[in-house]
Parts: C-alpha cells; structure tokens; sequence
C-alpha cells in the first residue's frame, strides 16, 4: 500500500512541473507582445488584469474576457465597452473593426448585431435605417411608445455569448411618415399617421388621411373624432361634412347624419352623392317619403345610377309601396337584366305580395348563374312551401344544406317542412342536427319534444322540455308538457309542481287543471285541490269543474259555497244543477226548497228514478205521506232494483193506513 501510494504522489508531481512549464512558457513567448497588445486599446485594463485573464484563458481553458469593440460611424470612430449603450437612427451607417478580447489571434470570436446583417458582421459596413425598419416591422408599435426600438450586439466565441452591448434604436418623426406612406395595412398606417400627426396637430390633410384609415379599417368612431377636429380647423369643408354623415349612419346615429349631410348639401351644391347619404339618412330615421324624395332629386341628375335606382326600390319596399318597388326593380332589369341582386330583391317583393309562382320563377333563374348558392335554395323552398308544394320545398331546402350544411336555420325549415308532410320521423332527425349545431335552440327543442311525446317516448320528451325551460322558464305550455311527461312516467309528485308552475304563469287549460287537481286530491290535499277548482272556475266554468267544485265543498260541509256552485251550474247542466242545489237545501233543513229543485230537476229528466227517491224522502220529511208514496212508486217502477225503495212503498202505505185510522 505505501510502495503504491508513493508512485501515486511521483506521478502527481509529475503533472504540476508539466504545467508550471506550459505556464513558463507561455509568459516568456507572451512578453514579446504584450506590451504592443494592451497598449493597442483603451486604457481601463491594467497588463496584470489582461495577462491574468489570457493565463486564464490559455491555460485554465476559462470563458474569454470582452474589453472592448472598435468601429466607425458615419466617418467617425467609436469605441463600445461592456455598460455602453450604441445608438442608431435610419441615417446612420457604420463598421465594426476591431473587438478586443482574451483571445490573442481573435480566432473564433465573432459580433453580431441582432436584426440585420449576418451571424457575423465584424468588418461589414451596415445602414442603420435596416435595423430602424426590422424594429418597426416586428414590434408593430408595441414597445415603440418610447420613441426608440431595442436591440443588441452580441461578442461570441465559437457561438458562445461572451458579451452584450444594448442598441437604442431611434425613431424619428420622418420614419413615421415613411412608413405610413407605404403601409398596405390599415392598422399599422394608422398607428404611423397617429404619431405624425402628434408632431403636427394642426395638418388638416394627415388629419383627413388618418379618419379616412379609420373608417377602412372599421374604427368609426376614431374616425368621427377626427373628422370632428377637421371641422373645428375649417368649419366649411365639405368632404368632411359628408364623410361626418357617413359616420353617423355607419353608427345609426340618424338625427346627426341628418344635420351633417342638410349641411353638406348646401356646401356641396353640385355633388350628388351627399343626397345620397341625406336619403340614407331620412331612410335610417323610418322616414320613407323623404328618403324615396331625396332619391328622386338624386337620379335628376343622374338617371342611370343603378345603385341608387336599386336603393331607391328598395325605399319603396320598406315604405310598403310595392307595387313602385316592382316597377322600380323592374326598371332596373331592363337596363341590367343579369342583375341577380335586383332580381332577388325583386323576389322577396313577391313574397310579400303572395305572388308565389313570380317569386319562384325568379329565384329559379337566378340558380342559373349561382347554381350553389344555398341562400337562393332556401328561398326557393319557402316559396314552394307557400304554395302547398311540400315535395318540391323539401327537395329545396336538401339542396340548401348540400352547399350549407352548418346553417342551424336550413335545417329548422327542413324538418318543419318535413312536419307538415306527415314524416315525423325525419323532421326529428333534422331537429337532432338543429340542435347539435344550435344547442340551445328553443324551436327546435320544443317541437322535437313534441315529436318524441307523440311517440310516446316521455323520458326523451322530458329531458328536451327540461333543457328548453332552461331557455325559457316562463313558458307555461311548456310546463304543462312536461307535467304530462312526468305524470306518464308514473311520477306524481315531479308532475304536480310542473302543472302548480304551468297554473302561475296562466296556463287555464281545464284538462290541465283538472289533472293537478286531481294530483291535490291523490295525495290527500283537498283544500289545494278546492281553491285551483274554483281559480279555474271563475274564468272558464265547464259543467264537469263545477261539479267537482261543489262536491268538494260538500265534503268540507262548506254548505253555502256548495249551494251557489250548484245554482251556478243549473246554467250549463239544468238537472245537475237543480237536482245539486236539492241536495244542498235537505242538508240545510230547508226541507221545502229541497222539494222545489228537486220538482225542477225533474222538468229536465222525468225518468230519473234517483231524483224521484231523493224526493219521495223530502215529502216523507215534511209529513207528506201521499206525495212521497207517488215519488216512491215512480222511483221503483224506473228502477225495480232499487230494493230500498221498494221497501219504502210498503213502509209509507201502513203509516197512511194508521193516520187514516
């Protein structure tokens, strides 16, 4: 082990002489041009600190040191150490000459300002106004706020980053303008007119140029404003009266647009075109006559303008002079005759004026030179559809959805269609794609409920009238649906609270609240069941419902509501109600009027052998003995299985026999 340990420290010693030697020699060959080495930059290093960092570098293998970058600049030299910052403008051109680092023969090291040139631009003469447009470009103003953009100078050695200088990027006033002069994007031309124009507030033509940039790029009112600011500076200037008015309508802000396009008028007497934007004014405002007016006034002096001309059938449509519209859109055709547009504006004129076979001519036509447009198809199909042509509509509207399968609206009028052709089971399906394109769609969903109820497919029904609730919770058909679904699938109590919710929001449909009615009553709550009786009864009273009514209140010995009820009823059910309202007067003792309705109820029905009983023991009651033996004697003659009585006529001949004797 010791004989082993003492070669491990031979070897050791070995290996330090062996760089001590390479160290030696080194500083006696670094001698020689050391002096002319350091002395070759500017001062701030002492030879110490460069030798030690060329050891460090030559022997240690550690990162070079950056002292300094030497260059030139629009003819004059420049030096850039590390914490320097080197400043460019677009009129700047200059060179990097030298970089002084650890690396004695520079071998391996190279500078690369980021943004233009190449990955190494030592001894390349470079233009400032590159880096000024690469800053600009991809920055898009963001960070330009500042007035200058932001790069930098790398020094590498064999790729590795060894030091950074930053680069201040100056913009200046002129670049603005420079670029805004040819920009194609709106955006970006606006953001260069905005900071010209801050450097002269005052230019009415870089104003005028910059509303005009807002107003392509859909930023109205941005554009207002500077128009606004134009008329301040020059109050008379009637181009930007009329782009004013234009603004206005853009927006919908109609009385403005008015008084800017009255006032352009006056200013721009000759120019036609501003009574254009009056007309559209007057037509944004809903004032047809003058719109179709100002139209009128336009095409004086130029009759041929088929844009107005269109525009002004189109006033006559909204005005509801149809017939000047068809003559108007007509004109058009004569003059344009391939003018699809017309010739669908001209369609729907037909559509309105229940012209069918003229709307579907034209939109056949114009399926002539759009053989794919779905829009025409749809169209077409409602056409059909008006005219009971239910195959040829739903044929359409299939045609529609071949070149717009996404449109939610198609397929509705599909499967609505489909509907009224008795194919229910295909208008669900349309329903099924509605929904998968238009979740919450409130039509669908009800209609394909409605369809899965007919079906009787309740739980499917049930989970699509839930999800339309959610739509529109106040819809009280709706809730009486899924009442219906509820009290099918054998759940009571989830109906009950769908027909109580139906009830509040006004459903007074007397099958509906018979049913919830009769929901009160199963689950023991009469006094519930009362109250939506005589609710429903106050506003649409049936025979049945009163009926029901009364007995109700004879179960709760509620006597006079009883009785009123009854005399209520005698108006839609004579017997039933008299005979009631008898019944009612022998539970009162009111024995005399008892005998009175129960003779009346009998005008109605003379072979009712209960009502004959009934009053064969109202006599009895009031010792009438005669009478109730004849009533008895009717009643079993009517009715010889009305054992009781028949025991009665025995009963009431031997009490007479003892009265007489």
């Amino acid at each position: 082990m010791e004989y082993e340990s003492g070669k491990a420290r031979r070897h050791e010693t070995k290996n330090s002489l062996k760089v001590w030697g390479i160290v030696l020699g080194f500083l006696f060959l670094a001698g020689v041009g050391a002096a002319t080495w350091i002395s070759s930059g500017p001062t701030g290093w002492g030879f110490a600190e460069r030798l030690r960092g060329a050891v460090m570098f030559y022997v240690f293998s550690r990162e070079p040191n950056f002292y300094f970058l030497d260059g030139e600049k629009n003819g004059e030299g420049f030096v850039l150490k590390k914490g320097d910052v080197f400043e460019l403008s677009y009129r700047d051109e200059f060179v990097f000459k030298k970089v002084s680092t650890d690396v004695l023969s520079a071998r391996g090291i190279s500078v690369d300002i980021h943004g233009i040139g190449s990955s190494n631009d030592l001894h390349k003469l470079l233009k400032g106004v590159d880096l000024v447009d690469r800053a600009v470009w991809s920055e898009k103003g963001k960070r330009l706020e500042k007035g200058f953009g932001e790069s930098s100078i790398s020094i590498s050695y064999k790729g590795r980053v060894i030091a950074s200088i930053p680069v201040k990027i100056l913009i200046t006033p002129q670049d603005w303008l420079r670029y805004a002069e040819r920009s194609s994007k709106n955006t970006i031309k606006i953001d260069y007119l905005k900071r010209a124009l801050a450097l002269n507030a005052k230019d009415v033509n870089l104003r005028r140029t910059l509303a005009s940039a807002y107003f392509k790029a859909g930023m109205t009112k941005e554009a207002l404003e500077q128009y606004k600011v134009i008329l301040r500076l020059k109050p008379n200037d009637g181009p930007a009266l009329s782009a004013l008015a234009k603004c206005y309508l853009k927006i919908g802000r109609y009385d403005e647009a008015l008084e800017a396009a009255a006032r352009s008028v006056k200013i721009n007497a000759g120019e036609g075109n501003v009574l254009v934007d009056l007309a559209a004014a007057w037509a944004g405002s809903g004032n047809w006559e003058k719109a179709i007016s100002s139209y009128r006034e336009y095409l004086k002096v130029r009759p041929d303008d088929p844009a107005v001309l269109y525009k002004l059938g189109a006033a006559y449509q909204k005005a509801g002079e149809l017939d000047l519209a068809v003559q108007q859109y007509k004109k058009i055709l004569q003059k344009v005759p391939n003018a699809d547009d017309v010739k669908l504006a001209l369609a729907d004129v037909f559509l309105k004026k229940e012209d069918f076979g003229g709307a579907i001519k034209l939109y056949r036509d114009v399926l002539k030179s759009q053989p794919h447009n779905a829009a025409v198809y749809a169209n077409l199909g409602f056409a059909y559809g008006k005219k009971g042509m239910h195959s040829e509509e739903i044929a359409c509207y299939r045609e529609a959805i071949r070149f717009k399968p996404g449109d939610p609206v198609i397929h509705f009028n599909l499967a609505a269609a489909l509907e009224t052709a008795q194919k229910p089971t295909e208008a669900a399906k349309e329903y099924e794609k509605v929904l998968k394109l238009k979740a919450d769609d409130y039509e669908a969903l009800t209609r394909l409920a409605d369809i899965r109820f007919m079906e009787k497919n309740y739980r499917s029904a049930s989970l699509l009238y839930e999800k339309a609730l959610k739509k529109n919770p106040r819809e009280a058909q709706i809730h009486t649906r899924l009442g219906l679904c509820y009290f099918e699938m054998k759940q009571p109590d989830r109906a009950e609270k769908s027909w109580e919710k139906a009830v509040q929001l006004g459903e007074d449909n007397p099958e509906v609240i018979a049913g919830l009615a009769g929901s009160y009553l199963r689950t023991g709550n009469k006094k519930k069941a009362t109250l939506l009786y005589a609710k429903i009864a106050a506003r649409k009273p049936t025979a049945e419902l009163l009926d029901k009514l009364a007995a109700l209140y004879l179960d709760d010995k509620n006597y006079d509501q009883a009785l009123a009820t009854y005399k209520r009823l005698v108006k839609l059910s004579p017997k039933r109600g008299y005979s009631g309202a008898g019944y009612v007067y022998g539970l009162k003792g009111d024995t005399q009027q008892q005998i009175a309705y129960y003779k009346m109820a009998l005008k109605y029905d003379s072979e009712d052998y209960d009502i004959y009983a009934k009053l064969g023991a109202a006599y009895e009651k009031q010792g009438l003995l005669k009478e109730a033996l004849q009533a008895y004697t009717v009643a079993y003659q009517l009715n010889p299985d009305a054992e009781q009585v028949g025991r009665n006529i025995p009963r009431i001949k031997i009490m007479l026999l003892r009265q007489k004797h």
